[in-house]
């Protein structure tokens, strides 16, 4: 018995043609937008900076912690933006990740406290 909650239904794409490597353009144009160095941008993509750009040039862990924090910025906005529609999901894992926004929400951190 298939529910809705099991319906293939839910998982279908949100847009069609959308692949993997169509979300490797989205993640490029985030950097890009997000103004991560040429260098960690190549490293991220598996792709190399050619010429002189690429000899100089080195990823600090500094940029890898700045670069982890752009796409967890922007996957907590989706969260929010996704609440606005509805505070659940027949989708459990989405459904959870919601129910956590909305706690963040109903709670913010004190920047005395912390």
């Amino acid at each position: 018995m298939v529910t809705e909650e099991h319906s293939p239904s839910v998982w279908l794409p949100l847009i069609e043609g959308l692949t993997p490597h169509g979300l490797r353009h989205s993640h490029k144009t985030w950097m890009l937008e997000d103004a991560v160095p040429e260098v960690l941008q190549a490293e991220r993509m598996g792709h190399t900076v050619p010429g002189i750009r690429g000899v100089y040039a080195h990823v600090s862990d500094s940029m890898r912690d700045d670069l982890k924090a752009k796409p967890q910025k922007r996957w907590e906005i989706s969260l929010q933006e996704r609440l606005r529609l509805s505070v659940g999901s027949p989708i459990p894992v989405l459904h959870g990740f919601l129910e956590g926004a909305q706690r963040r929400v109903q709670s913010p951190v004190s920047i005395l406290s912390a």
